[in-house]
């Protein structure tokens, strides 16, 4: 489990005057602000007892139930982390992707790619979301939607090797051999060293029986 980092003095004072420096009435912008520094600094047991022993004394805000979220997760505390960031925002894109994320590492594998899609309908512009419904959508079996997904993000970004390597072996489950050469072949000019790509190439060229390319792939 990740050990929190010893909280730095400025910090320390920071949390434990953070309720009193605005009235308990709403969140203090103190307590989240105590909280985002616990968390750039690595202390995140001290940021999760920030925003616990203010939530004891009145709700959080949905931005601090985000920044709870956070601090869970980066504990391993994925359960917790959901319980945290379901009472966020979930109108925020990067919530929904936060709790996709977790469910996933729960094993929830459903609610995750509901929670993906959710976030990637809000923000269609966030290639972490969208590679990760992607991704998503390939390990529940729904192929032709990810491979759908992938050239929608190629189009805005078609020099990216990455998003051709993964096409291309979304081609090859799909049996779809003569697209999966050109993307791997794609991904190949792009980043040369890539042992995946490399490998990848080489196995569709020898099960396709391209055996001339095959040796040509090997010998590069």
């Amino acid at each position: 489990m990740p050990r929190s980092r010893p909280i730095p003095l400025v910090l320390a004072l920071l949390i434990l005057l953070a309720p009193a420096i605005l009235p308990a009435s709403g969140q203090p912008a103190a307590t989240l602000q105590a909280a985002r520094l616990a968390l750039a600094d690595g202390a995140y047991e001290a940021a999760v007892d920030t925003l616990e022993a203010a939530a004891a004394r009145a709700p959080l805000s949905p931005e601090g139930y985000r920044l709870l979220g956070m601090a869970h997760e980066q504990l391993l505390r994925y359960d917790r982390a959901v319980e945290a960031l379901r009472q966020a925002d979930t109108t925020q894109a990067r919530v929904l992707a936060a709790l996709g994320r977790n469910l996933n590492r729960l094993g929830q594998s459903r609610a995750a790619l509901a929670a993906y899609r959710r976030a990637y309908a809000r923000d269609t512009t966030d290639r972490g979301i969208a590679g990760n419904l992607a991704a998503l959508l390939v390990e529940a079996g729904r192929l032709q939607e990810a491979r759908r997904l992938y050239r929608q993000l190629l189009a805005r970004d078609p020099e990216n090797a990455m998003l051709h390597a993964r096409l291309a072996g979304l081609y090859r489950s799909l049996d779809s051999t003569d697209q999966a050469i050109i993307h791997y072949e794609r991904a190949r000019r792009l980043q040369p060293r890539s042992l995946p790509v490399w490998l990848g190439l080489l196995q569709v060229y020898v099960a396709t029986e391209h055996l001339e390319s095959a040796r040509r792939v090997a010998d590069a």
